[in-house]
């Protein structure tokens, strides 16, 4: 039922991201909202559907180079020009992969861990939130009642809500060993908690002194 449902969305994906486009960017005035209703009639397409796609692609979310909707979020920021939709998108593209080649050229990074194998091999499992293996690109966060979908991945994840958001438990990193100033952690949700070890004592933010004598004894 939700495979059919998001076929059904996925097929008018690109009219809703031209028409879009075609609203452009505003704030939340009357202006706006009858841009909005005048594009979502000409073009015969749900009204609420089309405010949230001008909402994503005006949100400051959308701007950063790695996401999906930079190239849109962009295109519908600018001015129209004469230049060709296919040149301006054209010139965007290139602009991203000298983004990509100058962030590649500036600093070495060393993965400690990733899910890009088939299982979780090197990570510590328990309990049964994170499955087996790492979720896929194109699968999804189970929801609720009122959004069964939460999000979609973009890229291989543990995701703890890939059968039930229920369910409850514990991924723990294969052990690395810290080399510069920085560790970055990807990690997105709600109602869970990263904590880092260092030689077996637990960071934590803000702790209290009791709290700091129980882990540190």
């Amino acid at each position: 039922m939700i495979g059919a449902g998001w076929l059904g969305q996925a097929a008018k994906v690109a009219a809703y991201l031209t028409a879009a486009r075609e609203v452009g960017s505003g704030g939340l005035d009357g202006a706006w909202s009858n841009r909005v209703l005048a594009v979502s009639s000409a073009r015969h397409l749900n009204v609420a559907q089309l405010e949230r796609w001008v909402r994503a692609l005006g949100a400051k979310e959308s701007t950063p180079p790695d996401h999906a909707l930079f190239g849109w979020a962009k295109a519908a920021s600018n001015q129209p020009t004469p230049v060709s939709f296919e040149r301006q998108m054209q010139s965007i593209a290139g602009e991203l992969r000298e983004t990509n080649q100058a962030a590649s050229g500036s600093a070495e990074t060393e993965t400690f861990g990733d899910f890009s194998g088939p299982d979780f091999t090197g990570w510590s499992v328990e309990d049964e939130a994170f499955g087996t293996s790492p979720s896929l690109p194109g699968d999804f966060v189970v929801g609720d009642g009122t959004r069964s979908v939460l999000a979609l991945l973009a890229e291989p994840a543990a995701n703890s809500a890939s059968v039930s958001r229920r369910l409850e438990g514990v991924l723990r990193s294969p052990t690395f060993t810290i080399r510069k100033r920085y560790a970055h952690i990807l990690a997105s949700g709600s109602g869970c908690r990263v904590n880092v070890r260092v030689d077996d004592f637990t960071m934590i933010r803000d702790p209290d002194l009791r709290r700091s004598k129980a882990i540190a004894g």
